[in-house]
């Protein structure tokens, strides 16, 4: 669901009285507004590698010549989940080498479809929307990470 299909008074906050707020509340708190998965991406025309389990995933990360994924530094919650997952995994050291770091998920799309990395790892929301490229899947379960989005009423 879209902001755009709330009603008017949910998305601008007009003054209004506290009882037309807890009128409307139980509306607004049973809308789901968006959930998305932390996944890889690669190029269309590149094959998929295997990520099924959490030893595929890790070696299919060893294995790539670089991996692209939003900056650590730069707030974005897929690329700070991935060092976690990186870090449990043991290969760190091993990933740092060929890292190329993005600062938003758009951007780690947009070097993977230039060729400038590999394997891209973001929000599958983010690769699925972009020609050129291939979701390869989602973490897998074990170590997967998923980001819901909600608006609340101060």
């Amino acid at each position: 669901m879209s902001m755009r299909s709330l009603p008017e008074a949910s998305v601008s906050a007009p003054a209004r009285p506290l009882g037309y707020w807890l009128k409307h509340l139980d509306n607004l708190l049973e809308r789901h507004f968006e959930a998305t998965l932390s996944g890889l991406g690669v190029r269309a025309d590149t094959p998929s590698p295997d990520i099924s389990t959490s030893e595929r995933f890790r070696e299919a990360l060893l294995g790539a010549r670089s991996i692209a994924y939003t900056d650590p530094a730069a707030g974005g919650s897929s690329g700070l989940y991935l060092v976690t997952v990186l870090e449990r995994l043991g290969i760190s050291a091993e990933i740092a080498r060929k890292t190329i770091l993005c600062i938003s998920g758009d951007d780690v799309v947009d070097k993977v479809v230039n060729g400038e990395a590999e394997i891209g790892s973001t929000f599958i929301s983010e690769i699925i929307t972009r020609p050129g490229m291939t979701v390869v899947g989602p973490f897998p379960a074990a170590i997967g990470h998923g980001m819901s989005y909600a608006v609340g009423l101060a």
